[in-house]
Parts: C-alpha cells; sequence; structure tokens
C-alpha cells in the first residue's frame, strides 16, 4: 500500500474543524434572545425611592408566564432591591409588561432610564430577572 501519512490526518482535521465551527454557531444561536412564544411575554420592573424617585432601580427585561400576577414580579423586585442595594427602599416597583416583543420592551425601558437622567436621577441597572417565587 502506498498510503501517504498526509492522506490519513487531512480527514479528520476537516473533521474537527467542522465541529468547532458548528459548535461555535451553535452557541451564537443560544446567546440571542429567544422570539416570544405561546403563553410567555416579556418584562420589566422599576422602582423609584423615595420621596423624589432618586435613584431609580431598573431590572434587566425578562420572560415569564404572560398570565403572572403583576403583584408577585413587583414583590420579589422590592425585595432583591432592599437586600442587595438599597434597605430603605421597601416598596413601589412597578413591572411594566407583558410586551410581545423583546426589543418593543427594551424601547420603553431605554425611554424611561433616558428620561430619568434627564432629570437628573440617578440609575441602577440591577441585572434582576424573575425566576419564580
Amino acid at each position: 500500500m502506498s498510503c501517504s501519512s498526509t492522506e490519513r490526518v487531512r480527514p479528520r482535521s476537516r473533521g474537527k474543524w467542522a465541529a468547532v465551527v458548528a459548535g461555535a454557531l451553535g452557541t451564537l444561536v443560544l446567546a440571542a434572545p429567544a422570539p416570544a412564544q405561546g403563553d410567555t411575554a416579556w418584562f420589566y420592573c422599576s422602582l423609584a425611592k423615595s420621596p423624589y424617585g432618586n435613584p431609580t432601580f431598573y431590572s434587566s427585561i425578562f420572560r415569564a408566564d404572560r398570565g403572572i400576577y403583576g403583584r408577585a414580579l413587583e414583590n420579589s423586585f422590592n425585595r432583591y432591591v432592599s437586600a442587595r442595594h438599597d434597605p430603605d427602599a421597601i416598596s413601589g416597583s412597578i413591572c411594566f409588561g407583558p410586551f410581545d416583543d423583546y426589543q418593543d420592551a427594551a424601547d420603553q425601558e431605554n425611554d424611561s432610564i433616558a428620561s430619568d437622567r434627564r432629570g437628573d436621577r440617578g440609575v441602577v441597572l440591577t441585572r434582576w430577572e424573575y425566576r419564580g417565587n
């Protein structure tokens, strides 16, 4: 047999390269927000500290069941802000939604943040997302 070692290695290296590329593309697809489907929608929450709304705390945009009781979201966000950011911020959060589209939620949240900043109010982006009770 006159088979060189180069011929044996070449097909294997192509297979490994294809697996690496496929894995990378799969990771990119998983990193993008999933489109709204079925019984879920997009939401975000904010809490303006009394008495003057300075600062205002904002959650991340998150998915939850469309029929979720809004007070459950608001209570969870209140507890998070009180525990992690400001123990005096104990009530008054408002959650917005449901939005069918992630971009609609993002646009409204960004408008609210811009309005707070124009009004010289502090803005705290908390990265909080609702994960159930």
